[in-house]
This record gives C-alpha cells, sequence and structure tokens, in this order.
C-alpha cells in the first residue's frame, strides 16, 4: 500500500529501516569474529602441525605424547608488547581444582616444576594450573613447533603426576 506520494506508510518505512539495521548489525558481528594472527599461521603451516582457530581467534594444536594419550596446546594470537619485545603465549592445562584455589600440595609440586622448567612456567588460572610459555611472537616454524612439543610434553607429564594418570586435556 502507497501513501499519497506514492511511498509506503511511515511506519512500513521505519520497520523496513530497523529491520534492515538489524540485519547490518547482525552481518557485522558475524564478520567481526577475531582472526588468528597471519604470522602464526604460517608458522605452523610451514611447521605441518595440524590447528584450528577457535573463537577468539587463538589456535588449538593437539598433540599425541605417546602411550595413548594426547595434549592441547593454544596459542594466543594475541602478542604482549614491552619495549622492543613481542611475545606470544602457548597455555596447556593440567589440572582442575575443585575450588578456585588449588590445593596446597598441587600449588608446591607446580612450584617445584617451576624451579626445574627449562622455559615456561606454571600459573593458575581461575581453577585451572596451567603452563605458559612464552615465544617471541615472530618465532619461525622450528622455534614454534618445539616451544609448542615442550609445552605439550611438560603439561602432560604434569597432568598424568597431579591426576593419577587421568588424561584429560
Amino acid at each position: 500500500m502507497l501513501n499519497v506520494w506514492g511511498r509506503p506508510p511511515r511506519g512500513a518505512r521505519v520497520v523496513r529501516s530497523i529491520t534492515t539495521a538489524i540485519l547490518l548489525l547482525v552481518a557485522a558481528g558475524a564478520s567481526a569474529a577475531p582472526e588468528a594472527d597471519r604470522r602464526l599461521t604460517k608458522a605452523l603451516d610451514r611447521a605441518r602441525l595440524t590447528h584450528e582457530v577457535d573463537g577468539q581467534g587463538d589456535i588449538r594444536v593437539s598433540f599425541l605424547t605417546g602411550e595413548g594419550r594426547s595434549q592441547m596446546v593454544v596459542v594466543r594470537s594475541a602478542t604482549t608488547a614491552f619495549g622492543s619485545l613481542d611475545m606470544r603465549e602457548l597455555v596447556s592445562a593440567a589440572y582442575r581444582s575443585a575450588t578456585m584455589a588449588l590445593p596446597g600440595e598441587v600449588a608446591n609440586r607446580l612450584l617445584d616444576l617451576n624451579a626445574r622448567a627449562r622455559m615456561g612456567g606454571w600459573s593458575r588460572q581461575g581453577p585451572m594450573a596451567v603452563l605458559i610459555t612464552r615465544i617471541p611472537a615472530q618465532a619461525d616454524a622450528k622455534e614454534l613447533a618445539d616451544a609448542l612439543e615442550y609445552t605439550a610434553r611438560a603439561a602432560d607429564a604434569a597432568e598424568r603426576e597431579l591426576n593419577g594418570g587421568k588424561d584429560e586435556y
């Protein structure tokens, strides 16, 4: 139905404008999903490591660590800068506490593991004990692959010890 000027009635134009605005916002939101850092995906491809990008633009890499076990490492796409340094985090879980605090014996064991770690360090993120390895954001394929393998193996060894042999992460 058109009004005397040959246009749809005002109410219909408002509804159409609102509908168009909503569709544009939904489309913008769908395309605004974070992307993985291209330096990172190129290095993983060169290292021939199978990976997947999650909803935050971070990358998940799974490793077989032996005896039927596996370990997931999350590579943060976002980097942290300090002065001339641009660093990236590799994160792998080993333990989940029933509460937000880690039990004392677990926390003390992680401190012992920190003292002997070749690289990376143990941290608590919420109820989780995670190994965080920081590497230069511009690490080449070999450096990234080595750091990922170290992180996976070290986290899996701690997971096995702290969880009575269970393989959850």
